[in-house]
């Protein structure tokens, strides 16, 4: 198995283990970090190479709709982190079959089903 192979398997594991949510909660980060002091240090340095060009990969594919729909932008609007991070980590934490269908999605339509509403968004909903 090669190690990105591996890396994705552990990238997979910790989602599963976060089962969905992502952030700077308290138990999330030990769960972070309890799930990572498995590893041996080169090998979180890989998760983490492999995370950053998945995150990459991502942006784009929420950004298209971010930018053409309403509800999006005004979740983005009130967001602490930078315009799409916290987005991008939550859907990641989905799991990687999450991220592959939003990014091969073929229009912006697919893509906003594929991701739903903003968990946080309320803004404009009133």
């Amino acid at each position: 198995m090669s190690r990105i192979e591996r890396s994705l398997y552990h990238l997979e594991a910790l989602f599963r283990t976060l089962n969905g949510k992502f952030g700077d909660d308290e138990e999330i980060e030990f769960s972070v970090a309890h799930f990572l002091s498995n590893f041996p240090p080169w090998e979180n340095e890989q998760l983490a190479c492999v995370y950053e060009h998945l995150r990459r990969a991502i942006s784009p594919a929420i950004e298209s709709v971010c930018l053409n729909d309403p509800k999006w932008l005004g979740f983005l609007a009130g967001a602490e982190q930078s315009p799409e991070e916290g987005l991008i980590q939550t859907f990641l934490s989905k799991g990687l079959i999450s991220a592959h269908t939003v990014v091969k999605a073929g229009s912006i339509e697919r893509r906003k089903e594929i991701l739903g509403t903003p968990a946080k968004h309320d803004s404009t909903d009133a």
